[in-house]
């Protein structure tokens, strides 16, 4: 894929946040890159990158709404333990 005039490994790598507008919904969705393979064939090299966790069912802030919640959780428990 192309992403004029953002070029992967120079203006972005592994693990940095990236942005795009949705829109179907109109706002701006935001994720990790993932991971970057590339391909080189005749017409030259094409990228692949993708973002956020395969898979996921959730949106990012869910997750991390819900990672949050467990930590906590883990804390309080730790701390009744004592």
């Amino acid at each position: 894929g192309q992403f004029p005039p953002f070029r992967p490994f120079e203006d972005f790598d592994l693990l940095d946040p990236v942005g795009w507008e949705d829109n179907d919904e109109g706002r701006i969705l935001t994720e990790r890159v993932k991971s970057i393979s590339y391909s080189k064939d005749r017409s030259g090299v094409q990228f692949e990158v993708r973002v956020g966790e395969e898979g996921r069912p959730e949106e990012p802030w869910g997750v991390q709404v819900r990672r949050n919640t467990m930590f906590k959780q883990g804390i309080k428990a730790a701390l009744l333990l004592d």
